[in-house]
């Protein structure tokens, strides 16, 4: 198996300009100004909301970020995974995913992941285990659905994420 070419590590506050600018060149067009306050927020408040993880490149080039929230007792989100346009399509989003998932695992007492995606992205998530329940149109801005997406979390499917951590060398 190849190794990961890339750095996993925690955002740190001197990568805020790095995220905004990964933020800015996924969400043109898309994204409305308050998601872009929202996310600022939330890098900007790391660790207290969350846990952040970036990708790096071996030159040290931010290629993604991607966050994980507690909600309630049991409950996690999984927000904000940005990769850098150039680098979609190398498998980034899907590592970042299992990263954070792997991170959440960790977490006692945790049952429930949830996360927010549109379309394009509900059925390569139903296919690592998401089941939607709930789509909100119209959400993301005119013709761009909300689709709210689930994954519990048992025994046997931390086993799994795991697994794929340690197989993609994310661990």
């Amino acid at each position: 198996m190849a190794s990961f070419p890339f750095e996993v590590r925690p955002f740190r506050k001197e990568d805020t300009d790095a995220c905004l600018a990964l933020f800015d060149a996924n969400a043109a067009g898309v994204a409305l100004p308050l998601e872009k306050r929202e996310f600022l927020r939330f890098i900007t408040t790391l660790p207290h909301s969350g846990y952040g993880a970036v990708f790096t490149s071996k030159s040290g080039e931010v290629v993604a970020f991607g966050g994980a929230m507690l909600r309630v007792a049991g409950e996690a989100a999984l927000c904000w995974g940005v990769v850098s346009p150039q680098r979609h399509g190398q498998g980034i989003a899907e590592a970042l995913r299992v990263h954070r998932m792997a991170f959440l695992c960790g977490l006692e007492g945790l049952t429930r992941v949830t996360l927010d995606t549109n379309p394009t992205g509900e059925e390569s998530l139903k296919t690592q285990g998401f089941r939607t329940f709930s789509v909100q149109q119209d959400s993301y801005g005119p013709g761009l659905p909300r689709v709210r997406m689930e994954m519990r979390l048992d025994d046997d499917r931390r086993k799994e994420i795991l697994s794929q951590a340690e197989k993609l060398g994310i661990t």
